[in-house]
Formats: structure tokens, sequence, C-alpha cells
């Protein structure tokens, strides 16, 4: 059941189309069109996982991760995770932890699906500017 939701979320994702069909019906609308994709992330993880960070600077850990990446079209990231998650952050500067991270700068779509089926635990200690999440998006200026 969640692998074919999560596969039609991501056909929804690579095949959202960017123009619509005329009032009159002259035109013919193609649904695959605009469906470039410069990145497509994907990942499935049945069983427990975790992420330890110590004392790292500017550092990114975790599942489907895009660093210091420019794009020019679309980027999509997808993830579905049927076990428990645990991210511990600890004594770093400036590092990152979570679940589809882009950190880059993109003039596409950015796209990120998670699908988590478990407890996710997140644990941060003595960090300088740290980031921890599920879905997440930075520049190339942050960090």
């Amino acid at each position: 059941m969640v692998m074919r939701f999560f596969a039609i979320n991501v056909l929804f994702l690579l095949l959202l189309p960017t123009g619509a069909m005329s009032q009159e019906g002259a035109d013919t609308f193609d649904q695959f069109e605009n469906a470039d994709v410069a990145v497509f992330q994907g990942v499935f993880v049945a069983q427990d996982l975790i992420i330890e960070s110590y004392q790292d600077s500017g550092s990114i850990q975790g599942l489907n991760v895009i660093k210091g990446y420019t794009a020019g079209s679309k980027v999509v990231q997808a993830a579905i995770v049927e076990a428990d998650l645990s991210f511990d952050l600890s004594e770093g500067d400036d590092a990152i932890q979570g679940v589809n991270v882009f950190q880059g700068d993109s003039e596409g779509r950015i796209s990120q699906t998670a699908i988590v089926d478990g407890t996710v635990t997140m644990k941060s200690n003595n960090n300088n500017g740290g980031i921890q999440g599920i879905n997440v998006i930075t520049g190339s200026l942050c960090n």
C-alpha cells in the first residue's frame, strides 16, 4: 500500500504540467513535455537507522543529500522509511542531518517527499548553526 502511494506521488511530481490545454481543444496536451528532471534521488529503508555526528564542521549526513549543486531544472528527492530513524548531532559547527536535504542554488523546482512509518528521534547537543529535519532546503550561503 505504501509503495503504491509512493509511486503515485513520485509520478505526480515528475509529470506536473506547466502548460494547459487551450479552451478550444485545438492543442494537444503533452504530459511529458516539461518533465525534465536534473536530479532524482529515491531511497527505501526497511530497518532502523542511526546517523551520528560528533565534532563535524560543515558536513551533511542523511538520506538523499545534495550539497553544493546548482541545477537549472527540476530536482526530486523521495524517501520511504518503514523503520525508526535516529539522528544525533553533537559538538559540531554548521552540520546538517536529515532526510531529503538539498543545499545549493536551483533555478528549477525542488520537490521533496518523505513517508516515514516509524519513530523519528533527533538529538542535538552543543552545536553551532546545526540543522536537523525532514525535507530541508538551504541555499549555498547557508551553512
